[in-house]
């Protein structure tokens, strides 16, 4: 599937705010004994993005790009500044059968977890060696061959978050001729 975009626009303020989140069940029996219990495989990524000013035109495209999505219905790529490049990032082993990986990104250190979606794949590296030999449909690249028995595979590039609104509404304030500023803007990661 072919996915939208989020639009660059100017006057985007540098307090992004992101929220990577849980669900956990937690239980507490009459004896003090607690269990918990986890319902996702990966934290669910929250964004708040708020522009300080925006000219009509970038009000315009924001706009419609929101109408265009349905609000929070539609799902659509999000560039998360200085979040999102990869280099010689690990995404499997191959074991000599296995020819579909899900392309992999950092979060945080020691842990990892899905991309949305590649933006620029610029290297796939099999044990070290480039390879092109490979397909990517949304965020899984399939080898054409499978790769040798504990053959580490890496890729670097860029990727995408995919994401929603958070919110079926958007305030945009005019507050001079001309300008807008649109300081609540909610996104969350869809899987």
């Amino acid at each position: 599937m072919s996915y939208a975009v989020f639009p660059v626009l100017n006057g985007l303020m540098w307090d992004i705010k992101k929220r990577p989140t849980w669900n956990t069940a937690k239980m507490l029996t009459a004896g003090g004994n607690e269990f918990r219990t986890g319902y996702r495989q990966n934290p669910i990524t929250e964004f708040d993005l708020s522009y300080s000013y925006m000219s009509l035109a970038d009000k315009l495209t924001m706009e419609g790009f929101f109408n265009q999505q349905k609000g929070s219905l539609t799902p659509f790529y999000f560039d998360a500044q200085n979040d999102d490049t990869v280099t010689n990032f690990g995404f499997g082993t191959g074991n000599g059968t296995q020819t579909a990986f899900t392309l992999l990104k950092p979060a945080g250190t020691g842990a990892s977890e899905p991309i949305g979606g590649p933006n620029v794949i610029t290297t796939v590296y099999v044990n070290g060696v480039s390879t092109g030999a490979y397909t990517v449909s949304g965020n899984v690249l399939t080898f054409t061959t499978a790769p040798a028995n504990t053959y580490p595979v890496t890729w670097t590039g860029s990727y995408y978050y995919l994401v929603r609104f958070n919110d079926d509404v958007l305030e945009f304030n005019q507050f001079s001729n001309l300008m807008y500023e649109l300081m609540d803007c909610k996104l969350v990661s869809v899987q």
